[in-house]
């Protein structure tokens, strides 16, 4: 009897471990798998906030990218606009100090409002580097003479001038158009598409850009695309060719607004930039002057329409420029038509 007693006390001992030893094993599972949700969670939000601030950054490169340009813009303005002043400075005393003082030219307000737009004195003078260096390219569109800017690391860089503050009125409507071409292009396959709404990684794109109340602080910039230009990327003759690339015309007419010529608006500024970065950018003939009301459209267009709305309808010239495909599959050219 006492064996027996014996024996079922040893048995509820083992029960008792065994008991304890599960869950002792189910308390550790569970714990670790607390621990290890916990652990995931943190990942998970890390994770999630590094792609929400990377989704953030996206969206402001193009922004961060202006505001640099913006940055460097008005420190090179601000060191021309001493330079002027200085040659201004020496100017008056030169006239002082002459007995038959010079008479400056008189500058006449709706004419073109940009100095040396052929680069005809040989250099780049009145022009402003934007993210860019200066120089003058040789031959022109049709004369000596061009302006080119290189070192240009991103799209937004270029060209830029101050104009008379006080020829541009609101309601005013303007001429805007610049021969203009693209050379040294890397990536040869990417060209100008002219008709999408905003290509200024490929295309020319020109801003009307405007300081308020005073300062360079406070700005507008109106981007101004030419959607009804004719785009020749490659090496033509019959197209004033030369150091590679062709020469495109940009041309736009342009009402004035509250925006860029309003009361509160305190100089007013060209900029002609765009393209892949990289490449370097050459113009010419660069001409902003202001329509008198007999010749401006009944309908002022936005952009230029041609009978075809459609480029390169017939593939004559033996490419596909103009068309783009869809979902990933290749076009071609196939002959007879």
């Amino acid at each position: 009897m006492m064996m027996m007693l014996a024996n079922i006390r040893m048995n509820r001992r083992r029960t008792t471990l065994i008991q304890l030893s599960l869950l002792s094993i189910f308390l550790f599972l569970v714990t670790d798998f607390i621990e290890t949700s916990w652990w995931f969670r943190q990942i998970s939000k890390k994770d999630h906030s590094r792609r929400r601030q990377q989704q953030v950054d996206n969206n402001n490169a193009a922004d961060n990218t202006i505001d640099y340009g913006l940055a460097i813009h008005r420190a090179v303005v601000k060191q021309q606009q001493r330079r002027l002043q200085q040659q201004e400075q020496q100017q008056q005393k030169e006239q002082s100090s002459s007995s038959t003082p010079r008479q400056l030219q008189q500058h006449v307000c709706g004419e073109n409002e940009i100095l040396n737009p052929r680069a005809s004195s040989g250099t780049t003078e009145y022009w402003n580097p934007m993210n860019a260096i200066l120089s003058v390219d040789s031959p022109g569109y049709d004369d000596e003479y061009a302006l080119k800017a290189t070192n240009r690391e991103i799209w937004f860089s270029g060209f830029s001038q101050y104009m008379d503050r006080s020829c541009f009125q609101v309601g005013d409507t303007w001429r805007m158009e610049f021969q203009i071409k693209f050379v040294n292009v890397i990536e040869q396959t990417e060209t100008c598409q002219p008709l999408l709404e905003e290509d200024y990684e490929h295309c020319p794109v020109l801003f009307l850009g405007s300081n308020l109340n005073g300062g360079y602080e406070e700005y507008h910039h109106e981007r101004i695309y030419d959607h009804g230009m004719i785009w020749n990327s490659d090496d033509d003759e019959t197209n004033n060719n030369n150091n590679g690339g062709a020469w495109n015309t940009f041309s736009v007419l342009y009402t004035l607004t509250e925006e860029n010529a309003g009361p509160n608006v305190t100089s007013i500024y060209a900029l002609i930039m765009g393209g892949s970065s990289g490449s370097d950018l050459i113009i010419d003939n660069v001409n902003i002057e202001r329509l008198e009301e007999w010749e401006i459209p009944s309908a002022s267009p936005t952009r230029t329409c041609y009978s075809n709305v459609v480029r390169n309808g017939n593939a004559e010239i033996g490419s596909t420029e103009g068309w783009l495909p869809v979902w990933g599959h290749p076009i071609h050219v196939v002959e007879p038509g």
